[in-house]
């Protein structure tokens, strides 16, 4: 109604329309620092990404890596992998490549402040995966253990039913 009145205020030149949403930088393989900005960023990008937007992130991010194997470039794909859902995220790997000694190669390792970060949080859903796979596993055999037992009762009462309709009902 709001826009129909300003239009016609106006004159109809222009009226006004919701802001175009820019498409967002890519930030996925860039040089920049991997700190806390570098993984909101990157969270809120994975969420409004496509499949196959991920999936060309998440290759250009191996291939830095496989390219040049800095701390940062470990980082951002260690980030990437925790923060993206299946089939291009991998938490097993992210946790491989964050939970490195520090050192020459590795920079300072699982003692990087993303790392300490993702490590915990990472190791807690791993755990809590588990749990839920057990937990449905139980789940699972409790189900079958019921289904039997409903068969044996069904058993039974078509036995007792038989033996109902077979026993002569006495006369007086």
């Amino acid at each position: 109604m709001a826009m129909i009145a300003s239009c016609a205020m106006s004159g109809c030149a222009t009226a006004d329309r919701a802001p175009v949403r820019a498409a967002p930088t890519k930030v996925v393989a860039t040089q920049t620092e991997v700190n806390g900005d570098y993984l909101t960023t990157l969270a809120s990008r994975i969420k409004t990404e496509t499949p196959a937007e991920l999936a060309s992130d998440a290759d250009a991010l191996q291939k830095a890596y496989s390219a040049r194997r800095t701390e940062d470039n470990r980082l951002r794909l260690a980030a990437f992998l925790a923060l993206a859902p299946a089939p291009n995220g991998d938490r097993g790997k992210a946790v491989a490549l964050l939970d490195v000694p520090p050192g020459e190669a590795n920079g300072r390792g699982r003692t990087h402040p993303v790392a300490q970060l993702l490590l915990p949080l990472l190791q807690d859903s791993k755990r809590a995966d588990e749990a839920l796979s057990t937990t449905q596993q139980k789940l699972r055999d409790e189900q079958k253990r019921s289904d039997s037992l409903q068969q044996k009762l069904d058993a039974i009462r078509d036995i007792e039913k038989q033996m109902l309709e077979r026993t002569p009902v006495p006369q007086k």
